[in-house]
Parts: C-alpha cells; sequence; structure tokens
C-alpha cells in the first residue's frame, strides 16, 4: 500500500469511516505478514491527526474473547 493510500485511509479513520476503521485495524493487527514498516506508518498518520489532549483506546479481537 503506497503512502498515499495509507495517508487517505489515515484520513477516512479520522472523519470515522466504518470500512476505513476495520481496514486500519486489520493492517495493524495483520502479523501474518511483512507490514511492519506500514503498520508503523499508518500509526504514525493517525497520531499526528490525533490531537495531544486525547487518549485513543483501542480493544480488539475474535467475538467471544470479552472485549
Amino acid at each position: 500500500m503506497p503512502d498515499e493510500d495509507l495517508e487517505l485511509l489515515a484520513s477516512q479513520i479520522c472523519a470515522g469511516q466504518g470500512r476505513a476503521i476495520a481496514r486500519g485495524l486489520s493492517l495493524i493487527e495483520d502479523t501474518r505478514t511483512r507490514s511492519g514498516s506500514r503498520q508503523r506508518a499508518l500509526l504514525s498518520m493517525l497520531l499526528s491527526q490525533t490531537p495531544d489532549h486525547h487518549a485513543v483506546v483501542g480493544i480488539t479481537g475474535p467475538p467471544g474473547a470479552g472485549k
């Protein structure tokens, strides 16, 4: 995924678009591929768009895991 696509994904996530949030979570949770640099890039973009005075907590996991 090129950086431009990651930037678009980050802006869509910050806008609250459900599909983009799902795609972002899938990218972050993906341990099967070597996407570590893309994961770090997306997180960096999201942190730069998140005001410092807000805490962001994400809880994920398979259904029935007790989230």
